[in-house]
């Protein structure tokens, strides 16, 4: 792919963000420490140029990045700071300490971008393109019997799903009810993880499976089994009734798959806006359904509730200083490991920080560039962004590089599952969102596996 270059229209936005900046300071209204506010904005500054970085990739994991610092390192820290808004009733932190995070962030972020832009181009083999379409051609040959297969595997999940909530629509529509006379399985700790990460997104994957091997023009049996499946992942997997981050990780999938809506540039961007402000909300009104009270207004008083806990959690720990050296990195990476077996198993980064921290909740989220600090203090969170840009860069690179040469790869799929799963790991903590991204991606490619190996079996023979 050649070069992209920063065009009028770029120049433009860019200026446009930085107003807009200039003016939500203006209206929340200067704050004392010119220190904070000047790094404040720097954060802003770096974060809105790369969200407009390379504006011709419409989405990349760059941007979720970038989009992620603006609001979780920027505005949201600004907003909690100017109105002295601690979560979990967290005492006061020195303003120093304020100071030395946003000092890292800063720091952080131009590692990010230096580790994207010399991570490594994965040159497209031809060679390999050819062995794909091959692939291709070969599975098209025996589509009605995938068509069938991915069908009866969606509906095996669907009946699961069912099953776990008791044949009830509304359990099955929604994430928790308030009323507590109405029945709901209890799982253990393991049967939920296996059910919620496991079985839930299989309608999905196998949608996306279907749209990968069905790509291009389709006979009319073949639109029915797809629109037989789009009905099945939308009843069965709604929106309203997984947690937040796997439903915009799930339906982002779709909709990159299946429609062309967010190649124009600037409409991703604008689009995770919306979704952070607006849809991530309404999400949240399933979480604890009441249906007597139940409303579609938006209250923007969640701007300063947890969802948005992920800055102060990481200053909490830099003032607590609390250095793992690389346990709860082993954590993070042997997360499969039962307690059982592993009796000092570590827990989450951010358990750690609210038991040493003594807040009153301790399922909070420990943001990437935190999980480099408690494995390795200041070091490890520039490490880790210096990893994370070079494998996003990576993988971006790859992305955009094959859809130079094709609409439709095996890579697509994975990639789109990524993109949305990134959010949850920027925002952490590791130890649960990496557990979680492997199990996803693990299931669809297994799902993949299974499928080819059944549809060369020559059944009935």
């Amino acid at each position: 792919m050649k070069s992209i270059r920063l065009t009028r229209l770029d120049l433009i936005v860019f200026l446009i963000f930085n107003l807009i900046i200039v003016l939500f300071y203006m209206t929340v209204g200067m704050i004392e420490n010119y220190i904070i506010l000047f790094s404040n904005y720097i954060i802003l500054f770096i974060s809105s140029a790369g969200v407009l970085y390379k504006s011709k990739q419409y989405y990349s994991l760059s941007k979720f990045f970038y989009l992620f610092s603006f609001f979780f390192f920027g505005i949201i820290p600004y907003l909690d700071y100017s109105t002295n808004n601690y979560y979990w009733g967290g005492t006061p932190i020195d303003d120093y300490y304020f100071i030395i995070a946003n000092i890292i962030i800063i720091i952080s972020l131009i590692c990010y971008f230096l580790g994207h832009l010399f991570s490594k181009k994965i040159q497209v083999n031809q060679i390999n393109l050819e062995k794909e379409k091959i692939y291709l051609a070969s599975m098209r040959k025996k589509i009605f019997k995938i068509s069938v297969l991915l069908l009866i595997i969606c509906l095996i999940a669907s009946y699961l799903i069912l099953l776990k909530n008791d044949f009830n629509i509304l359990l099955m529509a929604v994430r928790g009810m308030v009323d507590k006379s109405i029945h709901v399985q209890r799982m253990s700790q393991i049967e939920f993880l296996v059910f919620n990460y496991f079985i839930t997104p299989i309608p999905i994957s196998v949608l996306l499976i279907y749209g990968y091997i069905s790509y291009g023009k389709k006979k009319r049996y073949q639109k029915l089994f797809l629109v037989s499946l789009f009905v099945l992942a939308f009843l069965f997997v709604a929106p309203t009734s997984i947690a937040r981050f796997l439903a915009i990780t799930l339906y982002l999938a779709i909709i990159l798959r299946f429609t062309k809506l967010l190649e124009r540039r600037y409409i991703f961007q604008i689009g995770t806006i919306f979704g952070l402000m607006i849809v991530m909300p309404f999400l949240d009104k399933f979480r604890y359904f009441d249906e007597k009270t139940f409303s579609f207004s938006i209250d923007f008083t969640f701007l300063s509730q947890g969802s948005f806990d992920a800055y102060q959690n990481f200053i909490r720990l830099i003032s607590i200083d609390y250095i793992s050296y690389g346990n709860q990195l082993l954590g993070a990476l042997f997360f499969y490991i039962p307690r059982s077996i592993w009796v000092d198993k570590p827990i989450g980064s951010g358990s750690v920080v609210a038991s040493l921290g003594n807040l009153q909740f301790d399922n909070i989220s420990m943001p990437l560039i935190g999980e480099g600090y408690i494995n390795f203090s200041i070091v490890g969170s520039l490490i880790f962004m210096m990893l994370l840009g070079m494998v996003s860069g990576t993988l971006d690179k790859y992305y955009w590089l094959l859809r130079s040469y094709t609409d439709n790869h095996w890579f697509f799929n994975i990639y789109y599952l990524l993109l949305g799963m990134s959010f949850f790991i920027l925002r952490g903590d590791l130890m649960s969102s990496f557990a979680y991204t492997v199990t996803l991606v693990g299931t669809y490619i297994a799902l993949v596996y299974f499928v080819h190996k059944v549809s060369i079996l020559k059944i009935g023979s």
